[in-house]
């Protein structure tokens, strides 16, 4: 007679799912992506579930622009200048089985921590544009021998909204994409291998983008070593492929993955030099586009075919003209504020499919928790256990 396993006895391994956050480089088209975050949280809070935004993901991965909505979502707050949300610190209870009859209850597992609210995000934008990218009286001969902006003003609003604030600090796992200049390979800054590292400096890097800013130029504190850091749009202006690599080193028993991906909604480049003689002065104007499109193309395949990956991609070419990463002027801001709206519209239900999953999982072990001591668990409306 074989070996019977009662139903009862027999564990069942829940599937362990893990939801990353990913967010696309594109200068002050970043409102795009601020707006939804913003409308994200919205549904959120609507549906009764008072958890902060960030800590609902497992990972979240930005470059260039995206690399400051991410840090600014993750970052706690401290004596940096984002609007604190209005919520206060939110408890986390664990169950547990007591006594003879196995009566479950729960004990207070910590407090997730209040961050800067999603909404004021967008301030980066609409409030602080001009602050980074400061109108330049540099001439086009100017433009050919030194880059576009004078750094400082960019680095103070970092120094500002980011203060001092460790990268290691973040409230989730969270990475910032780079391009090491000098070895021409990626350079990842992650928040739980940090090297030191401040968040505003992984900000820095991130959105060092060539003719625009100069490259940062940083020490890795646990190395030694000297860094040349320019914009990570340059190696994976979507990080989804690099967060999803990373998410697979981090969750080595998850079974799947599910990434909310935001682009900036740029629009695609098309180019055929069989129209034109194909020389220099042709391809100059045009290759960076091309490699940028091409890369972004590369990175939407790639992510649509991993089998334990679903991937909800938020783009649409609404934009009917180029706006150009560092255009602070208010016509493109209105452009973009009406195009966001637009984007939500026409991928509403997808958005509110991913929040409605969001509200139903139990908060993430990957978010830090302040400690509050182990009181026992009493109301059980609107609580969420790990």
């Amino acid at each position: 007679m074989g070996k019977l396993i009662s139903i009862f006895q027999k564990e069942r391994k829940e599937k362990e799912i893990r939801y990353i956050l990913s967010i696309d480089g594109g200068g002050m088209r970043g409102v795009i992506p601020a707006y939804i975050l913003s409308r994200l949280d919205e549904i959120l809070k609507n549906l009764g579930d008072k958890r902060p935004l960030y800590s609902h993901f497992d990972l979240v991965a930005g470059t260039s622009t995206g690399a400051l909505l991410s840090l600014g979502l993750t970052s706690p707050l401290k004596d940096n200048d984002l609007e604190k949300d209005t919520l206060e610190p939110y408890p986390v209870y664990q169950k547990y089985k007591k006594g003879i009859f196995r009566k479950e209850e729960r004990i207070q597992k910590g407090l997730i921590e209040v961050n800067a609210n999603p909404s004021c995000l967008l301030d980066i934008y609409l409030k602080h544009g001009e602050r980074i990218f400061p109108h330049s009286i540099m001439n086009v001969i100017g433009q050919l021998f030194q880059v576009k902006y004078d750094v400082r003003p960019y680095e103070s609003f970092l120094k500002e909204k980011l203060a001092d604030i460790a990268l290691e600090e973040a409230l989730v796992p969270t990475i910032v994409i780079s391009y090491d200049c000098p070895n021409g390979r990626p350079f990842i800054f992650k928040s739980y291998d940090a090297h030191g590292f401040l968040a505003r400096e992984a900000a820095r890097a991130s959105t060092a983008a060539p003719l625009y800013f100069p490259p940062a130029l940083l020490r890795d504190r646990e190395t030694g070593e000297d860094l040349v850091l320019s914009d990570g749009g340059l190696v994976a202006n979507n990080p989804a492929m690099i967060a999803y690599i990373e998410a697979k080193k981090l969750y080595p028993e998850a079974n799947e993955f599910r990434m909310f991906s935001l682009s900036t909604c740029k629009r695609p480049y098309s180019f055929d030099p069989s129209k034109t003689s194909g020389g220099a002065t042709v391809w100059m104007t045009s290759i960076t586009r091309i490699y940028s499109n091409a890369q972004e193309n590369l990175a939407e395949s790639m992510m649509k075919n991993l089998k334990d990956v679903k991937y909800t991609r938020i783009y649409s070419e609404i934009l009917d003209r180029r706006i150009a990463l560092d255009d602070t002027s208010k016509e493109s801001m209105t452009t973009l504020l009406d195009g966001a709206e637009k984007v939500y519209e026409m991928q509403e239900d997808e958005i509110r499919a991913y929040a409605m999953e969001l509200s139903e999982k139990e908060t993430s072990n990957a978010v830090k928790l302040r400690k509050s001591g182990m009181l026992t668990y009493k109301d059980d409306i609107n609580q969420y256990s790990l």
